[in-house]
């Protein structure tokens, strides 16, 4: 049931004067907690018009039901402050809401030698490495998505192995507008040195390289 659903039936079948303290107490327990918490807000003071003093029992006692569920929470919040610290180990995929899948799908395969993949039917990937963007057109997307997805808000960091000299000289011959860089950064990892541009959506490309061989630090990819 929606939100404002539960707390109107809430207030015109158990906030009446035929019903009981305890049968309300019981029927909060059976409400998520933001129900009860816009509840307490819709009841006020417990002196709107209609409500009379009832109302104001029933106001008294949503409060003592938030606070007594409040320290419950909280408690179950601190149980989960320290995570084992192997608990997530790296980027699967990640998605990127465009305009134009044919646009992105280009830029992508041919400036920065991503690989098309489809799966699903006819949904589309860019695959690179051990990860792969996955494109949503806007209007279009897939079920669940972002809160507000958004064409051009991605700000994102890949990793090259390749020289950055032979880098901006590929970017350039691909007309692809550098905005800043080469310039030094500090990567996951270390000292990085970065350079920037922006994908056909605007989104912010950084395309950076170790300072030092990561891979033979620790032991296994960057």
């Amino acid at each position: 049931m929606k939100l404002d659903f539960q707390v109107r039936w809430v207030k015109v079948h158990l906030c009446g004067e035929q019903c009981s303290e305890l049968l309300f107490l019981i029927s909060l327990l059976f409400l998520p907690h933001s129900a009860v918490t816009l509840l307490l807000a819709q009841l006020g003071s417990g002196q709107q018009e209609g409500d009379g003093h009832k109302g104001a029992i029933w106001h008294r006692l949503a409060q003592l039901f938030i606070l007594s569920h409040s320290s419950e929470m909280m408690s179950s919040k601190e149980g989960c402050m320290s995570p084992p610290s192997c608990l997530i180990q790296r980027l699967d995929h990640l998605v990127l809401t465009v305009r134009s899948i044919e646009d992105t799908v280009d830029f992508y395969s041919k400036v920065l030698g991503m690989e098309v993949v489809t799966f699903k039917g006819n949904r589309k990937a860019l695959h690179f490495g051990n990860q792969k963007f996955n494109l949503h057109e806007v209007g279009k997307e897939f079920e669940p998505k972002a809160r507000c997805p958004v064409p051009g808000s991605a700000d994102i960091c890949l990793i090259t192995q390749v020289p950055l000299d032979q880098l901006v000289d590929h970017l350039k011959a691909c007309g692809v507008i550098i905005e800043e860089g080469p310039v030094a950064r500090t990567g996951a990892m270390g000292p990085i040195t970065s350079v920037y541009f922006r994908d056909p959506d605007e989104n912010l490309i950084e395309v950076s390289r170790y300072s030092t061989d990561v891979t033979a630090v620790s032991g296994g990819e960057p």
